[in-house]
């Protein structure tokens, strides 16, 4: 299914913390990737920038802590521009995740998740959902462990909705594994090629197009309601 493209007006890479996991963020994220500046956002001091990544060495990365988890409800955003690199045959760019838990990608150009259950099994599952190669395009997908619903938002429309204990077992297995954005970190394998900015990740389901809109159009965060970084 493909998706409608968007206008990315507003571009920040930034870490945006809400837990108690605030100082290990701030203290232990890295950017080996480039940052570029582009236009200020009106009546914002800040320089608006986001986060190149070369699809071969380059990522952020946190050590593990267990506000990480997600073994329950999670919903992660964020704007992505994916290259071509990211549309090649057998070619999976990670957008974001934690290792032996739940990772959140982009599969020969096809939007993809996995959840590992607690007996630690797994897969990448089908959105049937195209990305856009070389555009900006705002990604959020919301899941229901209770119900074993995942939603997934393009650009604020809902494209794609599953209900599946399988593919979204509740609870997920927690690991150990460092979080990761850009990469797997099994093997720093899997890296994303592209530009990621603005991402968010709540431990609460906002599964509708008007709270997915929320977290596209607005500057920093919508709402600190379960918002963990």
């Amino acid at each position: 299914m493909p998706l409608h493209s968007g206008t990315r007006t507003r571009l920040l890479a930034r870490v945006v913390v809400a837990s108690v996991a605030a100082s290990l963020v701030v203290s232990t994220m890295q950017l080996p990737g480039v940052k570029r500046n582009v236009a200020q956002a009106a009546g914002v001091a800040t320089v608006d920038s986001y986060a190149s990544f070369n699809g071969t060495s380059q990522y952020f990365s946190a050590a593990h802590n267990s506000a990480f988890d997600f073994t329950g409800n999670i919903t992660f955003s964020a704007w992505i521009r994916p290259s071509s690199t990211c549309f090649s045959a057998g070619r999976y760019c990670t957008m974001m995740g934690k290792e032996e838990s739940w990772l959140f990608a982009i599969a020969a150009g096809e939007f993809q998740y996995a959840f590992m259950n607690t007996g630690g099994s797994w897969a990448f599952r089908s959105t049937g959902v195209t990305a856009i190669p070389g555009q900006w395009q705002h990604v959020s997908y919301a899941t229901n462990k209770q119900s074993n619903i995942i939603t997934l938002f393009v650009n604020g429309k809902q494209l794609f909705t599953e209900t599946s204990s399988t593919n979204v077992p509740n609870p997920s297995k927690a690991s150990t594994w460092a979080l990761r954005i850009g990469s797997r970190a099994v093997n720093d394998t899997q890296i994303f090629a592209g530009d990621i900015d603005e991402v968010r990740v709540y431990n609460t389901v906002r599964a509708t197009e008007a709270l997915a809109q929320a977290d596209m159009n607005t500057w920093g965060p919508a709402n600190n309601t379960g918002l963990v970084l």
